[in-house]
């Protein structure tokens, strides 16, 4: 009997890590994609608009994501972690109800306060930078959302609407560029339009495939289950803000002293390196947590650790030849700008260097997210 169990033991740990590298290698090709789609889209961009352009561009889309991290990352975070403690129609009920009442609560007076005070400093603005602020409120909202629901769809294991939904999206946000800025002419709103449409259809049919608006009743809001969310959320939001000063910051730096066309050449060329990891190691990730967490759930606490190790493996072959390979060809790519990005192009070496340091950081975070020890992962 006891090498019964031994081998069940051993047979099951085997079908996980096969799981964990088939999830992984699933992703990663439709996050490859999509980074080509991102560099390509990096391309369109930096030769359509001006350096200061799109300098002002990256400082709107960096603004609304350390908002929305400040203001919904223990949301996010929460979503991502609990969504499969919860089985039954009633407890996922709850958990919807109690998701979805928490974003609302946090945002609509977030955008009310936004209007509030653009009203009364929208006379020291040109009336491009006030439409600029106003899309970007709206953009808040639509990638608030769909920042809830891709984390527990990645959590959930829903592989193929993710990517579908995840490769179409960066396609789409493009060609809605390129079409109003054929048309239109109007930069770089029309990008921030494009990614307020494109999310916002993506919210919609995440929402109608799932059928989550059958789960949302307003009633069955749990304050304990909110609580919960906020005790294990509330720290990582200050990591968020952390890595928010960290990763962001310098881009109003370098507004203060070079103005927004140095911006612009700075942002071009981290995007580069940043989208291409981001992808890599968001594909790892999404490929491997979810298993650790069933792994977790089960009470399986040694076969937990072996597969957080057995994923840190995953994580060093991926991008260990990554950083070596962008980083010795940082000069060729740089040139898929425009040669007035190019004098930035060292800066992919040390953005590289640091998001693998980052993606390693977050495997030695997993242990106190799983035993939800969030206040440890803040204080570090």
């Amino acid at each position: 009997m006891k090498n019964i169990a031994e081998n069940h033991i051993i047979n099951s740990n085997s079908e996980t890590k096969s799981n964990m590298a088939k999830d992984t290698f699933f992703y990663l090709p439709a996050k490859i994609i999509e980074g080509i789609v991102g560099i390509i889209t990096l391309s369109v961009y930096t030769n359509f608009f001006t350096t200061e352009e799109y300098g002002n561009y990256n400082l709107a889309i960096v603004t609304v994501n350390i908002t929305a991290l400040v203001l919904l990352g223990w949301l996010f975070q929460s979503a991502y972690r609990y969504i499969n403690n919860f089985t039954g129609e009633k407890n996922i009920k709850i958990f919807y109800s109690t998701i979805f009442a928490g974003w609302t609560v946090v945002s609509i007076p977030a955008v009310v306060i936004s209007l509030i005070a653009l009203f009364f400093v929208k006379s020291r603005f040109s009336t491009h930078t006030t439409y600029l602020v106003l899309l970007s409120i709206a953009m808040f909202l639509t990638y608030s959302m769909t920042q809830i629901l891709f984390s527990m769809l990645g959590a959930a294991r829903v592989l193929r609407l993710n990517l579908i939904l995840s490769v179409m999206s960066a396609i789409f946000k493009l060609a809605i560029t390129v079409l109003l800025f054929k048309f239109s002419n109007i930069v770089p709103i029309s990008a921030i339009i494009s990614i307020v449409v494109v999310d916002l259809a993506v919210s919609i049919i995440i929402i109608s495939r799932l059928k989550i608006y059958q789960y949302i009743n307003i009633s069955l809001f749990s304050r304990e289950i909110m609580s919960k969310f906020i005790k294990y959320g509330t720290p990582l939001v200050g990591v968020s803000l952390s890595l928010s000063l960290l990763n962001y910051s310098d881009r109003y730096i370098i507004k203060l002293f070079l103005g927004s066309s140095g911006v612009g050449i700075y942002a071009a060329n981290y995007t580069i390196a940043s989208s291409v990891f981001t992808m890599l190691l968001f594909a790892i990730m999404r490929g491997v947590y979810p298993n650790i967490l069933k792994m977790w759930k089960q009470n399986e606490i040694k076969r937990t650790e072996e597969l957080l190790s057995h994923a840190v493996r995953f994580f060093l072959l991926i991008t260990v030849p990554a950083v070596v390979g962008i980083s010795i060809l940082s000069p060729v790519i740089s040139k898929i700008l425009d040669p007035l990005y190019i004098e930035g192009s060292s800066v992919i070496i040390w953005v590289s260097t640091g998001m693998f340091f980052l993606g390693l950081t977050e495997y030695n975070n997993k242990a106190w997210e799983l035993t939800s020890s969030t206040g440890i992962i803040f204080r570090n």
